[in-house]
């Protein structure tokens, strides 16, 4: 490379950085999507552990469904993606209104499909409601007062209290104007609290007359309280209800588009019917970066029919899914009890363990990667003939083994052909590297197609297969990307072809003991034993 094309004499620097890293894609973010007592509606949420996933859909509920058990699970291990799915839901809230020139309380009249229907009065200055709709709302309570310290009498605070508790869960201080305090930050009310708050969002009433006046004065005059009013959970969550199978259907669309939103693992989560099940195959299908943990369904865990639910009401031929029962038994703190969940969501957790302590080609299963810590019980437990139903039907089971405690014990996905794609492991790592794929090699989009782009293509590729063969995952490995695959009609039709040859390592399923035991004193024909066996 020259440093450049100057004619003028002189002495000219280049850097050229060769010290560019392939970037792997993720392999272990999760996504679940199911019912919940709060939490955004329809709309994908990512979350970081557990802490944060309360904070923001609550605890775990029965009555409800168990997306909460199953997210519980996975967040111990990753990140997930976590979609509420809910009908006719209604959102609480309260109004800040003037009398008298005096600020004080005005009730919703009732629950709002949206915030944005929200009607005001004439003298309403502030519509406060919660940040996601359903009966929580109504626990929320607003206490407001002006700032006295304020020397242009402009600003207030806003106090949230939810609960009982008699401590703020959040202070926000305000004004109903631009205004920036003295650390350079925006005290507008609908920046502070829509951008800050957890609980509540506000609507300002820019029609108020007094926000004609300048400046403007500070309506927010006097200390008062109020609580949300209005807030409803809408219709029961039942598979049973055609809308709620739509809704669910339609929100696994939500991950369709990998551009828009990265996930690598999609977890059933109990919602075990055929039509949701399917649509979790045709999104990793169309994705080919994720596979989905589906379930059993509750009812249909003996193994016959667990085989007929899987062959003949299910019937999918996919290595992108894998399947697998029974129902766990965990303590649920939350309600003091012990209770089934499905697997999906523990069984996805071994999927992130093992893709942070080893690698997304090793099996997730047996006593290594397979043991499910928080499991205290199975709805079934299978024996050695009920499992070798299930193996020969690509059913995973899940065991409980004396002294070494509950764990997953096969690893298959629901690709009924005899192939290398049974394996879970080998499917996850063709999902990681069709993701990695198209993160590093965008660059290659528009640029020139000629042997150095096809040079680079094949190198770049090798980046990403180095590891994999260092680490277990691969035999061996060829990337072609030249004349050979590319011809000069290829080319003129703007196409570059990579093509990858791989040789994946294949996991042990079963260990063969052979005891050979010669006669007494035949040493020699027990070595020449030995020596015929080993070749």
């Amino acid at each position: 490379m020259l440093a450049t094309n100057s004619p003028s004499a002189g002495v000219y620097t280049v850097e050229n950085d060769r010290s560019q890293r392939i970037r792997a894609a993720s392999t272990s973010i999760g996504a679940i999507i199911g019912a919940s007592n709060r939490g955004p509606v329809m709309e994908p949420t990512l979350v970081f552990d557990n802490e944060e996933f309360r904070k923001k859909f609550g605890k775990k509920d029965p009555k409800v469904g168990f997306m909460h058990y199953c997210a519980e699970a996975f967040l111990e291990e990753s990140r997930l993606q976590v979609i509420r799915v809910a009908l006719d839901t209604k959102y609480g809230g309260t109004f800040i209104t003037t009398d008298t020139n005096f600020s004080k309380p005005r009730a919703l009249p009732a629950g709002l499909d949206s915030p944005d229907l929200v009607n005001f009065d004439p003298n309403d200055i502030l519509f406060i409601h919660a940040a996601d709709p359903g009966e929580w709302n109504n626990d929320i309570r607003i206490v407001w007062y002006p700032d006295v310290n304020d020397p242009e009498g402009q600003a207030f605070y806003i106090q949230v209290y939810e609960g009982s508790t008699g401590i703020a869960s959040e202070v926000w201080h305000c004004t109903t104007h631009e205004k920036v305090n003295g650390n350079g930050q925006q005290m507008f009310v609908e920046d502070v609290i829509n951008e800050g708050s957890s609980l509540i969002r506000v609507r300002l009433n820019e029609n108020h007359p007094a926000f004609a006046n300048n400046p403007e004065p500070n309506l927010i005059n006097a200390v008062g309280e109020s609580t949300l009013t209005g807030g409803d959970n809408g219709l029961p969550f039942s598979l049973g209800e055609p809308r709620y199978v739509a809704a669910c259907l339609q929100a696994w669309e939500l991950f369709s588009d990998w551009e828009q939103i990265d996930v690598n693992i999609l977890i059933n989560g109990g919602l075990s019917i055929p039509s949701i099940q399917l649509k979790m195959d045709e999104i990793c299908m169309r994705r080919q970066d994720c596979i989905a943990v589906l379930d059993v369904p509750s009812n249909k865990q003996d193994p016959v029919e667990a085989v007929e639910y899987r062959r003949n009401t299910l019937n999918l031929n996919s290595s992108l899914s894998a399947m697998y029962t029974p129902d766990i038994q965990i303590r649920d703190t939350d309600n003091g009890r012990d209770q089934f969940v499905p697997p999906s969501g523990h069984v996805a957790a071994r999927y992130a363990y093992t893709d942070n302590n080893f690698a997304s080609w090793f099996a997730p299963g047996g006593l290594t990667r397979g043991k499910m810590p928080s499991a205290i019980g199975l709805r079934h437990n299978y024996k050695l003939q009920h499992r070798n139903i299930l193996t020969e039907n690509q059913v995973n089971s899940v065991i409980s083994i004396e002294g070494n405690g509950i764990n997953i014990w096969n690893a298959d996905t629901l690709y009924a052909v005899k192939s290398a794609l049974n394996d879970i492991g080998i499917r996850r790592m063709l999902c990681f590297l069709h993701a990695s794929v198209r993160i590093n090699n965008l660059f290659a989009v528009f640029e020139p197609n000629d042997s150095i782009l096809r040079s680079r293509q094949r190198t770049s590729i090798e980046a990403l297969l180095d590891p994999i063969l260092r680490g277990r995952g691969l035999y061996w490995y060829q990337v072609i990307c030249d004349e050979r695959n590319n011809k000069p009609e290829t080319i003129d039709n703007g196409d570059l072809i990579v093509d990858v040859y791989l040789d994946p390592v294949r996991y042990a399923k079963r260990i063969h003991l052979s005891a050979i035991i010669p006669r007494t004193g035949q040493i020699d024909f027990a070595e020449q034993l030995i020596n015929n066996a080993n070749g």
